[in-house]
């Protein structure tokens, strides 16, 4: 069993460590878990707990410690099998730190997988659901993996209420790929999304954002998409994706 020091890391770590736990059938103890963090109650949290028995659904695993504030957690997988699954988070807890962990299973699936997923698309400390269905998914995709993600509905703190669909599709390797230099930007695009309240709040960040970015990035070309959606809590959340190459106009 590998001990891992979950002192030395917050969320991450431990999202890592069971997504690959589960992958490769090896099991971990992961103690002092968040003990490190400054500023954070040192412990599991509901959304880490989350994360950690869906990974163990995957595989089949025994889990020791997965209850709330628990400072150690073991995770012993017997058997991957990846299957279709409904999860709800039950809070506005984030869809995107959830797929963290659960990405690497889904990569490696033996067959074709769909989750539908609810929770939380976009909240404080977490990529929005944007940058995961914009720019982690794409990287994956071009290092070899078949992932997609669909954005059913928006989900803000604290009530949630946030839905996706993530397809994988199964593949034998992943391959590298070269990123030294980034390279010159050759278009912006800027979404803006707020729930339930006004849209001429989606508008005002868009038209804020684009005015810093044309202050740094003159001639680019920049596509606005604003919008407002109805969700269970207010909320508003702006991402701003950089290309280096033309990109679909949606």
């Amino acid at each position: 069993m590998i001990v891992i020091a979950g002192s030395e890391g917050g969320g991450q770590l431990l999202r890592t460590a069971i997504g690959l736990s589960a992958l490769i059938l090896k099991p971990v103890r992961i103690i002092n878990i968040r003990k490190g963090k400054r500023g954070a109650k040192p412990g599991l949290r509901p959304q880490h707990m989350m994360g950690i028995r869906i990974a163990g659904d995957f595989c089949d695993a025994e889990i020791k410690g997965l209850r709330e504030n628990s400072l150690e957690v073991e995770f012993k997988p017997r058997k991957l099998e990846v299957k279709d699954k409904r999860i709800d988070i039950g809070t506005a807890g984030s869809i995107s730190l959830l797929l963290q962990t659960l990405t690497p299973i889904l990569i490696f699936s033996e067959k074709r997988v769909k989750l539908e997923i609810k929770g939380g698309t976009e909240g404080k400390w977490a990529p929005p659901i944007q940058y995961t269905e914009r720019v982690t998914f794409p990287l994956l995709n071009k290092m070899g993996a078949d992932l997609s993600l669909k954005i059913i509905k928006h989900g803000y703190y604290p009530k949630g209420g946030g839905k996706v669909i993530v397809e994988s599709n199964p593949i034998n390797r992943l391959k590298s790929f070269v990123c030294h230099e980034r390279g010159e930007i050759k278009r912006i695009i800027i979404d803006s999304v707020c729930g339930s309240l006004p849209e001429r709040i989606a508008e005002r960040q868009a038209e804020s954002a684009l005015k810093i970015l044309k202050q740094h990035y003159p001639d680019v070309e920049v596509v606005i998409n604003s919008k407002k959606v109805d969700s269970l809590s207010p909320g508003t959340s702006i991402t701003c994706l950089l290309y280096t190459s033309p990109s679909p106009r949606d």
